[in-house]
């Protein structure tokens, strides 16, 4: 198929990594094409956006690649299924870039090494670009220098689908990736500063070409919801709870946190973390808060926040709110390395710390 222009494609597994998909497509919409596949999904949870991606999108077209669930050979003849259907729809297109956000993913490394083969035949190329992960971006991702991970389950992957996979020694690090895109450049890890940095490049004003979206998904989850969101002075996100009992202090810090905003005559809104399903586990609703959806991505409520202070904790949010440029908090709930890390980056980048 001949492009009249450059050809993008989104390889996306997360709601994180769909956002960034959005905001870039859109963006460049104007002088380049844009393609999206979701890959590694769940048969059974499909991403909260795919029912709308019929509608007015940044996207030329979009495939669903789900069965996430799968294991042994079942999985191994779907992907093979997978390789078949990816390697066809890549001997027809040049592409010129492509986006993904785990490339950690055996069908993520797969399309980028096929995409690369058919362009050196072609005499073209491929610019692999890794998107901004969140934490693990700056923190680095522990679990991918364990041996279990690192030696044995490459290994297995190797042998099942081919020597060319490669494991990262944190998300981004990969053989196949050319340019990392991130929020904050100068503090990536250091297994990416091999590789050519760019910045995503995009502000709060970006936020608003999503909005519509973002509205129609709210408006799924809580209808009165949507005449709110931009009026909070403050969105707590909690972690998930089952670390709460790591940290006894925590439910004090976060509750007095909030009666000292809403004493100040503030309107506050708390987040739970998804695993908490409809329950308010630390009895927040009492102090007079407005309760979200804990299923609501932090992403889809970003784009109608216009000027709530934002405190998470070591998570992606954290960063997130920051970079679009909400007033936000860090406060740790356990003492860990990670967290550690996250201090240090936090106060680098100007996020307020609270113990």
């Amino acid at each position: 198929m001949n492009n009249s222009k450059p050809l993008d494609l989104y390889l996306v597994s997360s709601t994180l990594h769909f956002f960034w998909a959005w905001l870039l497509a859109y963006k460049h919409q104007s002088d380049r094409d844009a393609y999206i596949w979701l890959i590694d999904q769940y048969t059974q949870k499909p991403m909260v956006f795919v029912p709308f991606l019929d509608q007015d999108t940044p996207f030329k077209s979009w495939k669903l690649f789900n069965g996430r669930e799968l294991g042994g050979f079942a999985k191994l003849r779907q992907r093979k299924q997978r390789f078949k259907e990816a390697e066809s729809w890549l001997r027809n297109n040049s592409i010129d870039r492509i986006f993904i956000g785990n490339d950690r993913s055996v069908f993520g490394q797969f399309i980028i090494k096929t995409a690369k083969e058919k362009a050196e035949y072609r005499d073209e190329s491929v610019t692999a670009c890794f998107l901004d992960d969140g934490v693990f971006t700056y923190l680095g991702r522990p679990a991918s220098k364990a041996w279990l991970e690192k030696y044995l389950d490459a290994l297995v992957k190797k042998m099942m689908f081919g020597f060319w996979y490669n494991s990262p020694d944190t998300v981004g690090a990969s053989k196949w990736i050319d340019e990392v895109w991130v929020m904050y450049p100068h503090y990536v890890n250091d297994s990416l500063k091999a590789k050519k940095i760019q910045p995503l490049d995009l502000t709060k004003s970006d936020l608003a070409n999503m909005r519509t979206l973002a509205q129609q998904i709210v408006l799924n989850h809580d209808a009165l919801l949507m005449d709110k969101l931009g009026e909070f002075d403050l969105l707590v996100a909690l972690p998930n709870h089952r670390i709460f009992n790591k940290s006894p202090g925590y439910e004090v810090r976060i509750k007095d946190f909030i009666q000292a905003r809403i004493a100040q005559g503030e309107s506050v809104a708390v987040k739970y973390h998804p695993a908490a399903g409809y329950k308010d586990l630390l009895s927040i609703e009492t102090l007079g808060c407005t309760l979200m959806p804990s299923a609501l991505s932090f992403e889809v409520i970003l784009t109608m926040l216009d000027k709530a202070d934002f405190i998470g904790d070591l998570s992606t949010t954290t960063l997130l709110a920051h970079y679009f440029g909400q007033h936000s908090y860090f406060l740790p709930i356990v003492q860990s390395e990670q967290a550690n890390k996250m201090f240090t980056l936090c106060k680098r980048l100007g996020v307020n710390v609270k113990f």
